[in-house]
C-alpha cells in the first residue's frame, strides 16, 4: 500500500510522531504520521505502508549521499482508522532496504462519542474560519435559523477577535472531538482548530488541597471537599446539621502548575438534582462515566475539583522515580450504597471499603490515584 507524503522541517534522531485532526485518537478525522531521520530521508512521491490487522508499519529510506533535494521529515497520512488498539511502526531503511533504525507507538483509537468533553473549563471550545469569508453572515444564521444551529450542534457563536474565524462555545461537557466532526462534515470551514493550553517551562509547582471526609448521622451520607470555604462553611454549621468530620482525609491536585501532565485529568463533581437524583454528589475522573452520568438527567454538573491519574489494570497507582515515598500517589476506593438514597464513599484505606461492604455498600474499586493524607 502507498500513502501520499509531504516534506517539513528537521529532526537530530529517527522517530515516528502520529497526530490526529482533532487531536484525540477517534474513529473520525484523520491520522497522520510524522517520520523524522537524523540523516536526509529519501523524498519520493510515496513512501511504503504495510498493513497486517492492527499492525502498522511504515518505511522511509535514507537518501543517496549524491541526492541534493531530500526530506528530513516526512508525513505519511493514515486516513480515518476504526476504533481499536494499534501498534504503529516507523522504519529508516538504508538503499538496501536493511532496517537501520526503528520506533514503535501503541494507540488506543476510541469511538468519538460517549465521552464528556476532557477540559469543562476551556472555553471557547473550536475555532473556525468560514468558507465564504464572512464572520457576521455567519453569526446571523446560526441565530436566526434553529434548524441549522441544531445541525451544529446548538453552540453560542461569537466573532473570535483575530483574523477571520468564528469561535463556538458548547456546554461545558460536550466533548469537542464530535463537535469538531460536526463542523468539519457540514462543508463549511476552511479550518478548524481546537482551544488548548500552554504550560510555561519551567511549569509552576502544583497547588495541593487536603479533602476532608464528612458524615450526616441524620442522612446517612458521607461527603469529600477540599475548597477552603465550603470546609469554612461546613464546619460552621451553614450548610445543614449533622455535618462532623470522619477524620480521613486524603491530598489532590486542584490548580496543576502543567494541565495534564504526569497523567493526570480532571475529576468531574456531580450533584443530583432535587426532586430527580439522590441528594448526593458524585466524583468521577472517566469520562465515558461521567458522560452516562450526564445523560441520566438527574444529576448536575458542579466543576472539576481536582485533577487524578489513572489506576492500572492492577488496581495500583505508578510510582514515580522522581517523587519521595511519602508523596507517591495512591489509590482511591470508592463504595456505592445501592439502597434509600443512593451515596458514595471515598477512601484511601481498604479496611474503610470492607467496613462499608458489611453493611451492604458494593466495592466499586480503585477509580483513581491520588495523594496520600498529610
Amino acid at each position: 500500500m502507498l500513502a501520499a507524503l509531504s516534506c517539513s522541517a528537521g529532526a537530530n534522531a529517527f522517530s515516528l510522531a502520529l497526530f490526529h485532526d482533532y487531536r484525540e485518537f477517534v474513529d473520525r478525522g484523520m491520522v497522520t504520521a510524522q517520520l523524522s531521520g537524523g540523516v536526509p530521508l529519501e523524498c519520493p512521491d510515496a513512501v511504503a505502508v504495510a498493513r497486517s490487522g492492527n499492525r502498522i508499519t511504515l518505511s522511509v529510506r535514507v537518501a543517496p549521499p549524491e541526492q541534493t533535494t531530500f526530506c528530513p521529515t516526512v508525513t505519511v497520512n493514515l486516513g480515518v482508522m476504526a476504533a481499536g488498539s494499534y501498534e504503529i511502526t516507523g522504519r529508516m531503511l538504508s538503499r538496501d532496504g536493511a532496517t537501520l533504525e526503528s520506533d514503535t507507538h501503541r494507540v488506543d483509537v476510541l469511538p468519538i462519542e460517549g465521552r464528556c468533553n476532557a477540559d469543562p473549563a476551556l472555553t471557547p471550545s473550536i475555532f473556525a474560519n468560514p468558507k465564504d469569508g464572512s464572520v457576521a453572515r455567519f453569526i446571523e444564521r446560526v441565530n436566526a435559523d434553529a434548524a441549522f444551529a441544531a445541525s451544529l450542534g446548538n453552540p453560542v457563536v461569537r466573532p473570535a477577535g483575530f483574523a477571520s474565524d468564528v469561535a463556538f462555545v458548547y456546554p461545558p461537557l460536550d466533548d469537542i472531538p464530535l463537535a469538531m466532526d460536526r463542523l468539519k462534515q457540514s462543508g463549511l470551514f476552511s479550518t478548524i482548530w481546537r482551544n488548548s493550553h500552554v504550560c510555561f517551562s519551567p511549569s509552576p509547582p502544583d497547588v495541593v488541597a487536603t479533602f476532608v471526609e464528612y458524615f450526616n448521622v441524620g442522612l446517612d451520607h458521607y461527603f469529600y471537599t477540599g475548597d477552603a470555604g465550603e470546609i469554612a462553611a461546613i464546619d460552621a454549621g451553614r450548610v445543614g446539621p449533622g455535618w462532623s468530620r470522619t477524620g480521613k482525609s486524603f491530598r489532590a491536585v486542584t490548580v496543576p502548575g502543567c494541565p495534564n501532565a504526569g497523567g493526570q485529568t480532571v475529576v468531574y463533581r456531580f450533584h443530583g438534582i432535587p426532586g430527580v437524583g439522590p441528594n448526593s454528589h458524585f466524583f468521577t475522573r472517566d469520562r465515558a462515566e461521567c458522560s452516562l452520568v450526564d445523560k441520566s438527567a438527574k444529576w448536575n454538573l458542579e466543576g472539576v475539583p481536582m485533577v487524578a491519574s489513572a489506576p492500572n489494570a492492577d488496581g495500583t497507582c505508578d510510582v514515580l522515580s522522581s517523587v519521595p515515598q511519602n508523596e507517591q500517589r495512591v489509590p482511591l476506593y470508592r463504595a456505592w450504597r445501592p439502597f434509600g438514597d443512593s451515596n458514595h464513599r471515598f477512601t484511601t484505606e481498604r479496611a474503610v471499603v470492607a467496613e462499608m461492604v458489611v453493611k451492604g455498600w458494593v466495592d466499586e474499586g480503585p477509580v483513581m490515584c491520588v495523594l496520600p493524607p498529610a
